[in-house]
């Protein structure tokens, strides 16, 4: 029968077929279909069988012994074949087989049944089969499958690991000879779920201490951990008790020739071997102050038990040490320039730099004075930049250089400070003021405020004549941070020799900002409190000039609702400044922007801007024209309906909003 012949056969008989029937209906029916009936409905695709790798006519454990199987491969946290999504799968397949039951009475038996087993066998505890797949399979899958079981309370997991005790140190040997880069990792891993490693490394410790010396001394490129990173995970999980027992132990594999061919290294073969070891430990901690001391460390051991002679002079060992200190140093500075972490960490890095070198001093390798005199110059550029970030954090690191000997003279700081007001200065000329003012607070504002008075009253001053916008930001800044005073500014001669009506007018037509307009109204003002300009001679330029500016502006923001009332706030508010200030015509002003604000308004509603909130924005508009009285609300409908560009829905849509607003 045809798949389709049994959806049709269904369908027609459903309502009188037996329950029974419709069970083995559905078990006989083709097992790559899932059907539903009611309706002759039937839903094609989803198969569980196909997912497990199994038969509808499989037994149960078979079905489970195959789940596990695949659980064990799929799981997420196994590295070379997990799979998130194939895992879920996996048990959404385990999970529909088993709720379908359709197996025999034979077949009711638990997980770990045997079902080749004619005569009933004993159940057995899932930690048993755990210990199973161990011998067979990856540990870093199993493991991760034993932590899931446990999270689940399905086993004991400190049980587990005791059982496992053997099996994992077999297989944690194996991965140090054929992964060793994963060896501490997955050894990390089976010490957090009780795997006993003390009695581990106790037993094996012949051949851990044989693999490591191997590994420490002769880490290749391929290897995922570098030569310290050996060092310091063997002495973490105590396969060597101290450096010295790590020493006594490279040395007696230098002697014995036996084991000597076994490790097959190039490194150990004689007198050089020690020489090459710190090398070779000090490559990989150039830039790690603690990785350098513990390479220090085994030399000073290595010194005092003979294995390394200092007798010859200008020894290349030395001269190693002494290159790899200096890179030390440069790299901690050059953090502490560049901010590349935390302030306090850099600083801190640094200070065991310090104790690095008095152990390189010590031990006869270095001079100090000579070695810090090497390094003098880029201490002075390090303070140099800390000072132009922050006045607090370049006290500090004086005061640590001082701690340590190392002083910077009177003429190099005034050189560091000369740096940051040459930085401040080209700042405020690139007009990146943010940088500028962090300067100022952190450093400038203090001792040398009135020697930075000059200096931007200078820049100021120059920038008069032909950049002018520039000139009035540099001002806004300084007036701000109470650099310079007005008071002083108009006072100068290359201020005075500027002035005019023409030289006033165009100090206006530059403002950007608000407080442009106010330092330039107050300017002029004290000018002619102190009888050096007559102001009401640029009061008819000054009110043309607001008038064309006003047009202006107000043309450029039509599409633009938000810039427009930006713009009409700060008319508003700049006029009433200059109309108390006595600088313009505030009627003249006011009667014509009241006959231009309705017709440009009216545009604006012409435009019909998709931009959300248009209407708004022109509404607020309205609103604050009616307030500021340059016309009426009957005036503006008046004028609303007279224009041609709306319809007459539109015109009554707006009126309603103005109306209720």
């Amino acid at each position: 029968m045809t798949f389709k012949q049994c959806i049709v056969y269904v369908f027609g008989f459903s309502l009188i077929m037996p329950l029974s029937m419709l069970g083995m209906m559905r078990r006989v029916m083709p097992t790559t279909t899932s059907t539903i009936i009611g309706r002759g409905i039937a839903i094609t695709g989803y198969n569980p069988y196909q997912v497990l790798g199994v038969t509808p006519s499989s037994s149960l454990a078979e079905v489970k012994k195959r789940y596990r199987e695949l659980s064990l491969k799929y799981h997420p946290d196994v590295q070379d074949s997990g799979n998130a999504e194939k895992f879920r799968q996996v048990q959404e397949a385990f999970e529909s087989i088993r709720a379908r039951g359709n197996f025999t009475n034979k077949d009711r038996v638990d997980v770990f049944h045997d079902s080749a087993s004619q005569e009933p066998v004993r159940e057995i505890r899932v930690e048993e089969q755990l210990l199973e797949h161990l011998q067979k399979h990856d540990l870093n899958s199993v493991i991760a499958l034993a932590n899931m079981l446990s999270g689940e309370g399905k086993i004991n997991i400190k049980s587990f690991m005791v059982q496992a005790q053997p099996i994992i140190a077999q297989k944690l040997l194996q991965i140090l000879e054929s992964k060793p880069g994963l060896f501490f990792e997955s050894l990390e891993k089976v010490v957090d779920l009780g795997f006993e490693k003390a009695a581990f490394v106790d037993s094996n410790r012949k051949t851990l201490v044989e693999l490591m010396v191997n590994h420490i001394c002769n880490s290749g490129t391929n290897n995922r951990l570098s030569r310290m990173e050996w060092l310091k995970e063997s002495l973490k999980y105590s396969i060597f008790v101290s450096l010295e027992d790590f020493i006594q132990h490279v040395a007696a594999i230098v002697v014995n020739r036996s084991v000597l061919k076994t490790i097959k290294s190039k490194l150990l073969g004689g007198v050089g071997t020690f020489q090459s070891l710190i090398y070779n430990l000090l490559d990989s901690s150039v830039y790690n102050s603690k990785d350098f001391k513990l390479s220090m460390d085994i030399y000073t051991i290595l010194v005092s038990k003979g294995y390394i002679s200092v007798l010859v002079q200008n020894d290349p060992i030395h001269k190693k040490i002494s290159e790899m200190l200096f890179k030390l140093f440069e790299y901690s500075i050059k953090s502490v320039k560049d901010d590349k972490f935390s302030f306090k960490y850099n600083m801190q890095n640094l200070t065991e730099n310090f104790a690095c070198l008095r152990t390189c001093v010590d031990q006869k390798i270095v001079l100090r004075e000579q070695f810090l005199e090497s390094l003098h110059h880029i201490f002075e550029t390090m303070i140099a930049n800390l000072f132009m970030t922050s006045r607090k954090k370049g006290d500090y690191a004086l005061l640590v250089l001082q701690q340590q000997g190392i002083k910077i003279a009177a003429s190099s700081q005034l050189s560091l400070i000369n740096d940051v007001r040459n930085k401040f200065m080209q700042d405020l000329q690139d007009e990146k003021f943010d940088e500028a003012s962090r300067l100022w607070n952190s450093v400038l504002s203090k001792e040398h405020a009135e020697d930075m008075q000059h200096m931007v009253q200078s820049q100021i001053l120059g920038s008069l004549r032909k950049h002018q916008a520039r000139a009035l930001a540099i001002l806004r800044f300084a007036l701000k941070h109470n650099i310079v005073s007005l008071d002083t500014l108009i006072h100068a001669e290359q201020f005075l020799s500027q002035l005019s009506s023409s030289f006033i007018l165009e100090l206006f037509k530059n403002c950007f900002k608000y407080e442009d307009y106010v330092a330039v109204a107050d300017m002029v003002v004290l000018l002619d409190q102190e009888g050096l300009f007559d102001k009401k001679q640029i009061v008819s330029g000054l009110t043309e000039l607001i008038i064309t500016q006003n047009k202006q502006r107000f043309r450029k923001n039509a599409q633009n609702g938000a810039g427009m009332i930006i713009w009409f706030e700060k008319l508003i508010k700049i006029s009433k400044y200059l109309q108390v200030k006595e600088l313009m015509n505030h009627k003249e002003i006011h009667y014509d922007l009241a006959a231009f604000l309705p017709a440009q308004l009216l545009d604006m509603l012409i435009i019909k801007n998709e931009t959300p909130h248009h209407y708004q924005y022109v509404l607020d508009a309205v609103k604050l024209a009616i307030k500021e009285r340059y016309f009426t609300l009957q005036e503006f409908l008046q004028r609303l309906f007279d224009s041609s560009g709306l319809s007459l829905e539109e015109k009554e849509k707006f009126k309603i909003l103005l109306i209720s607003a």
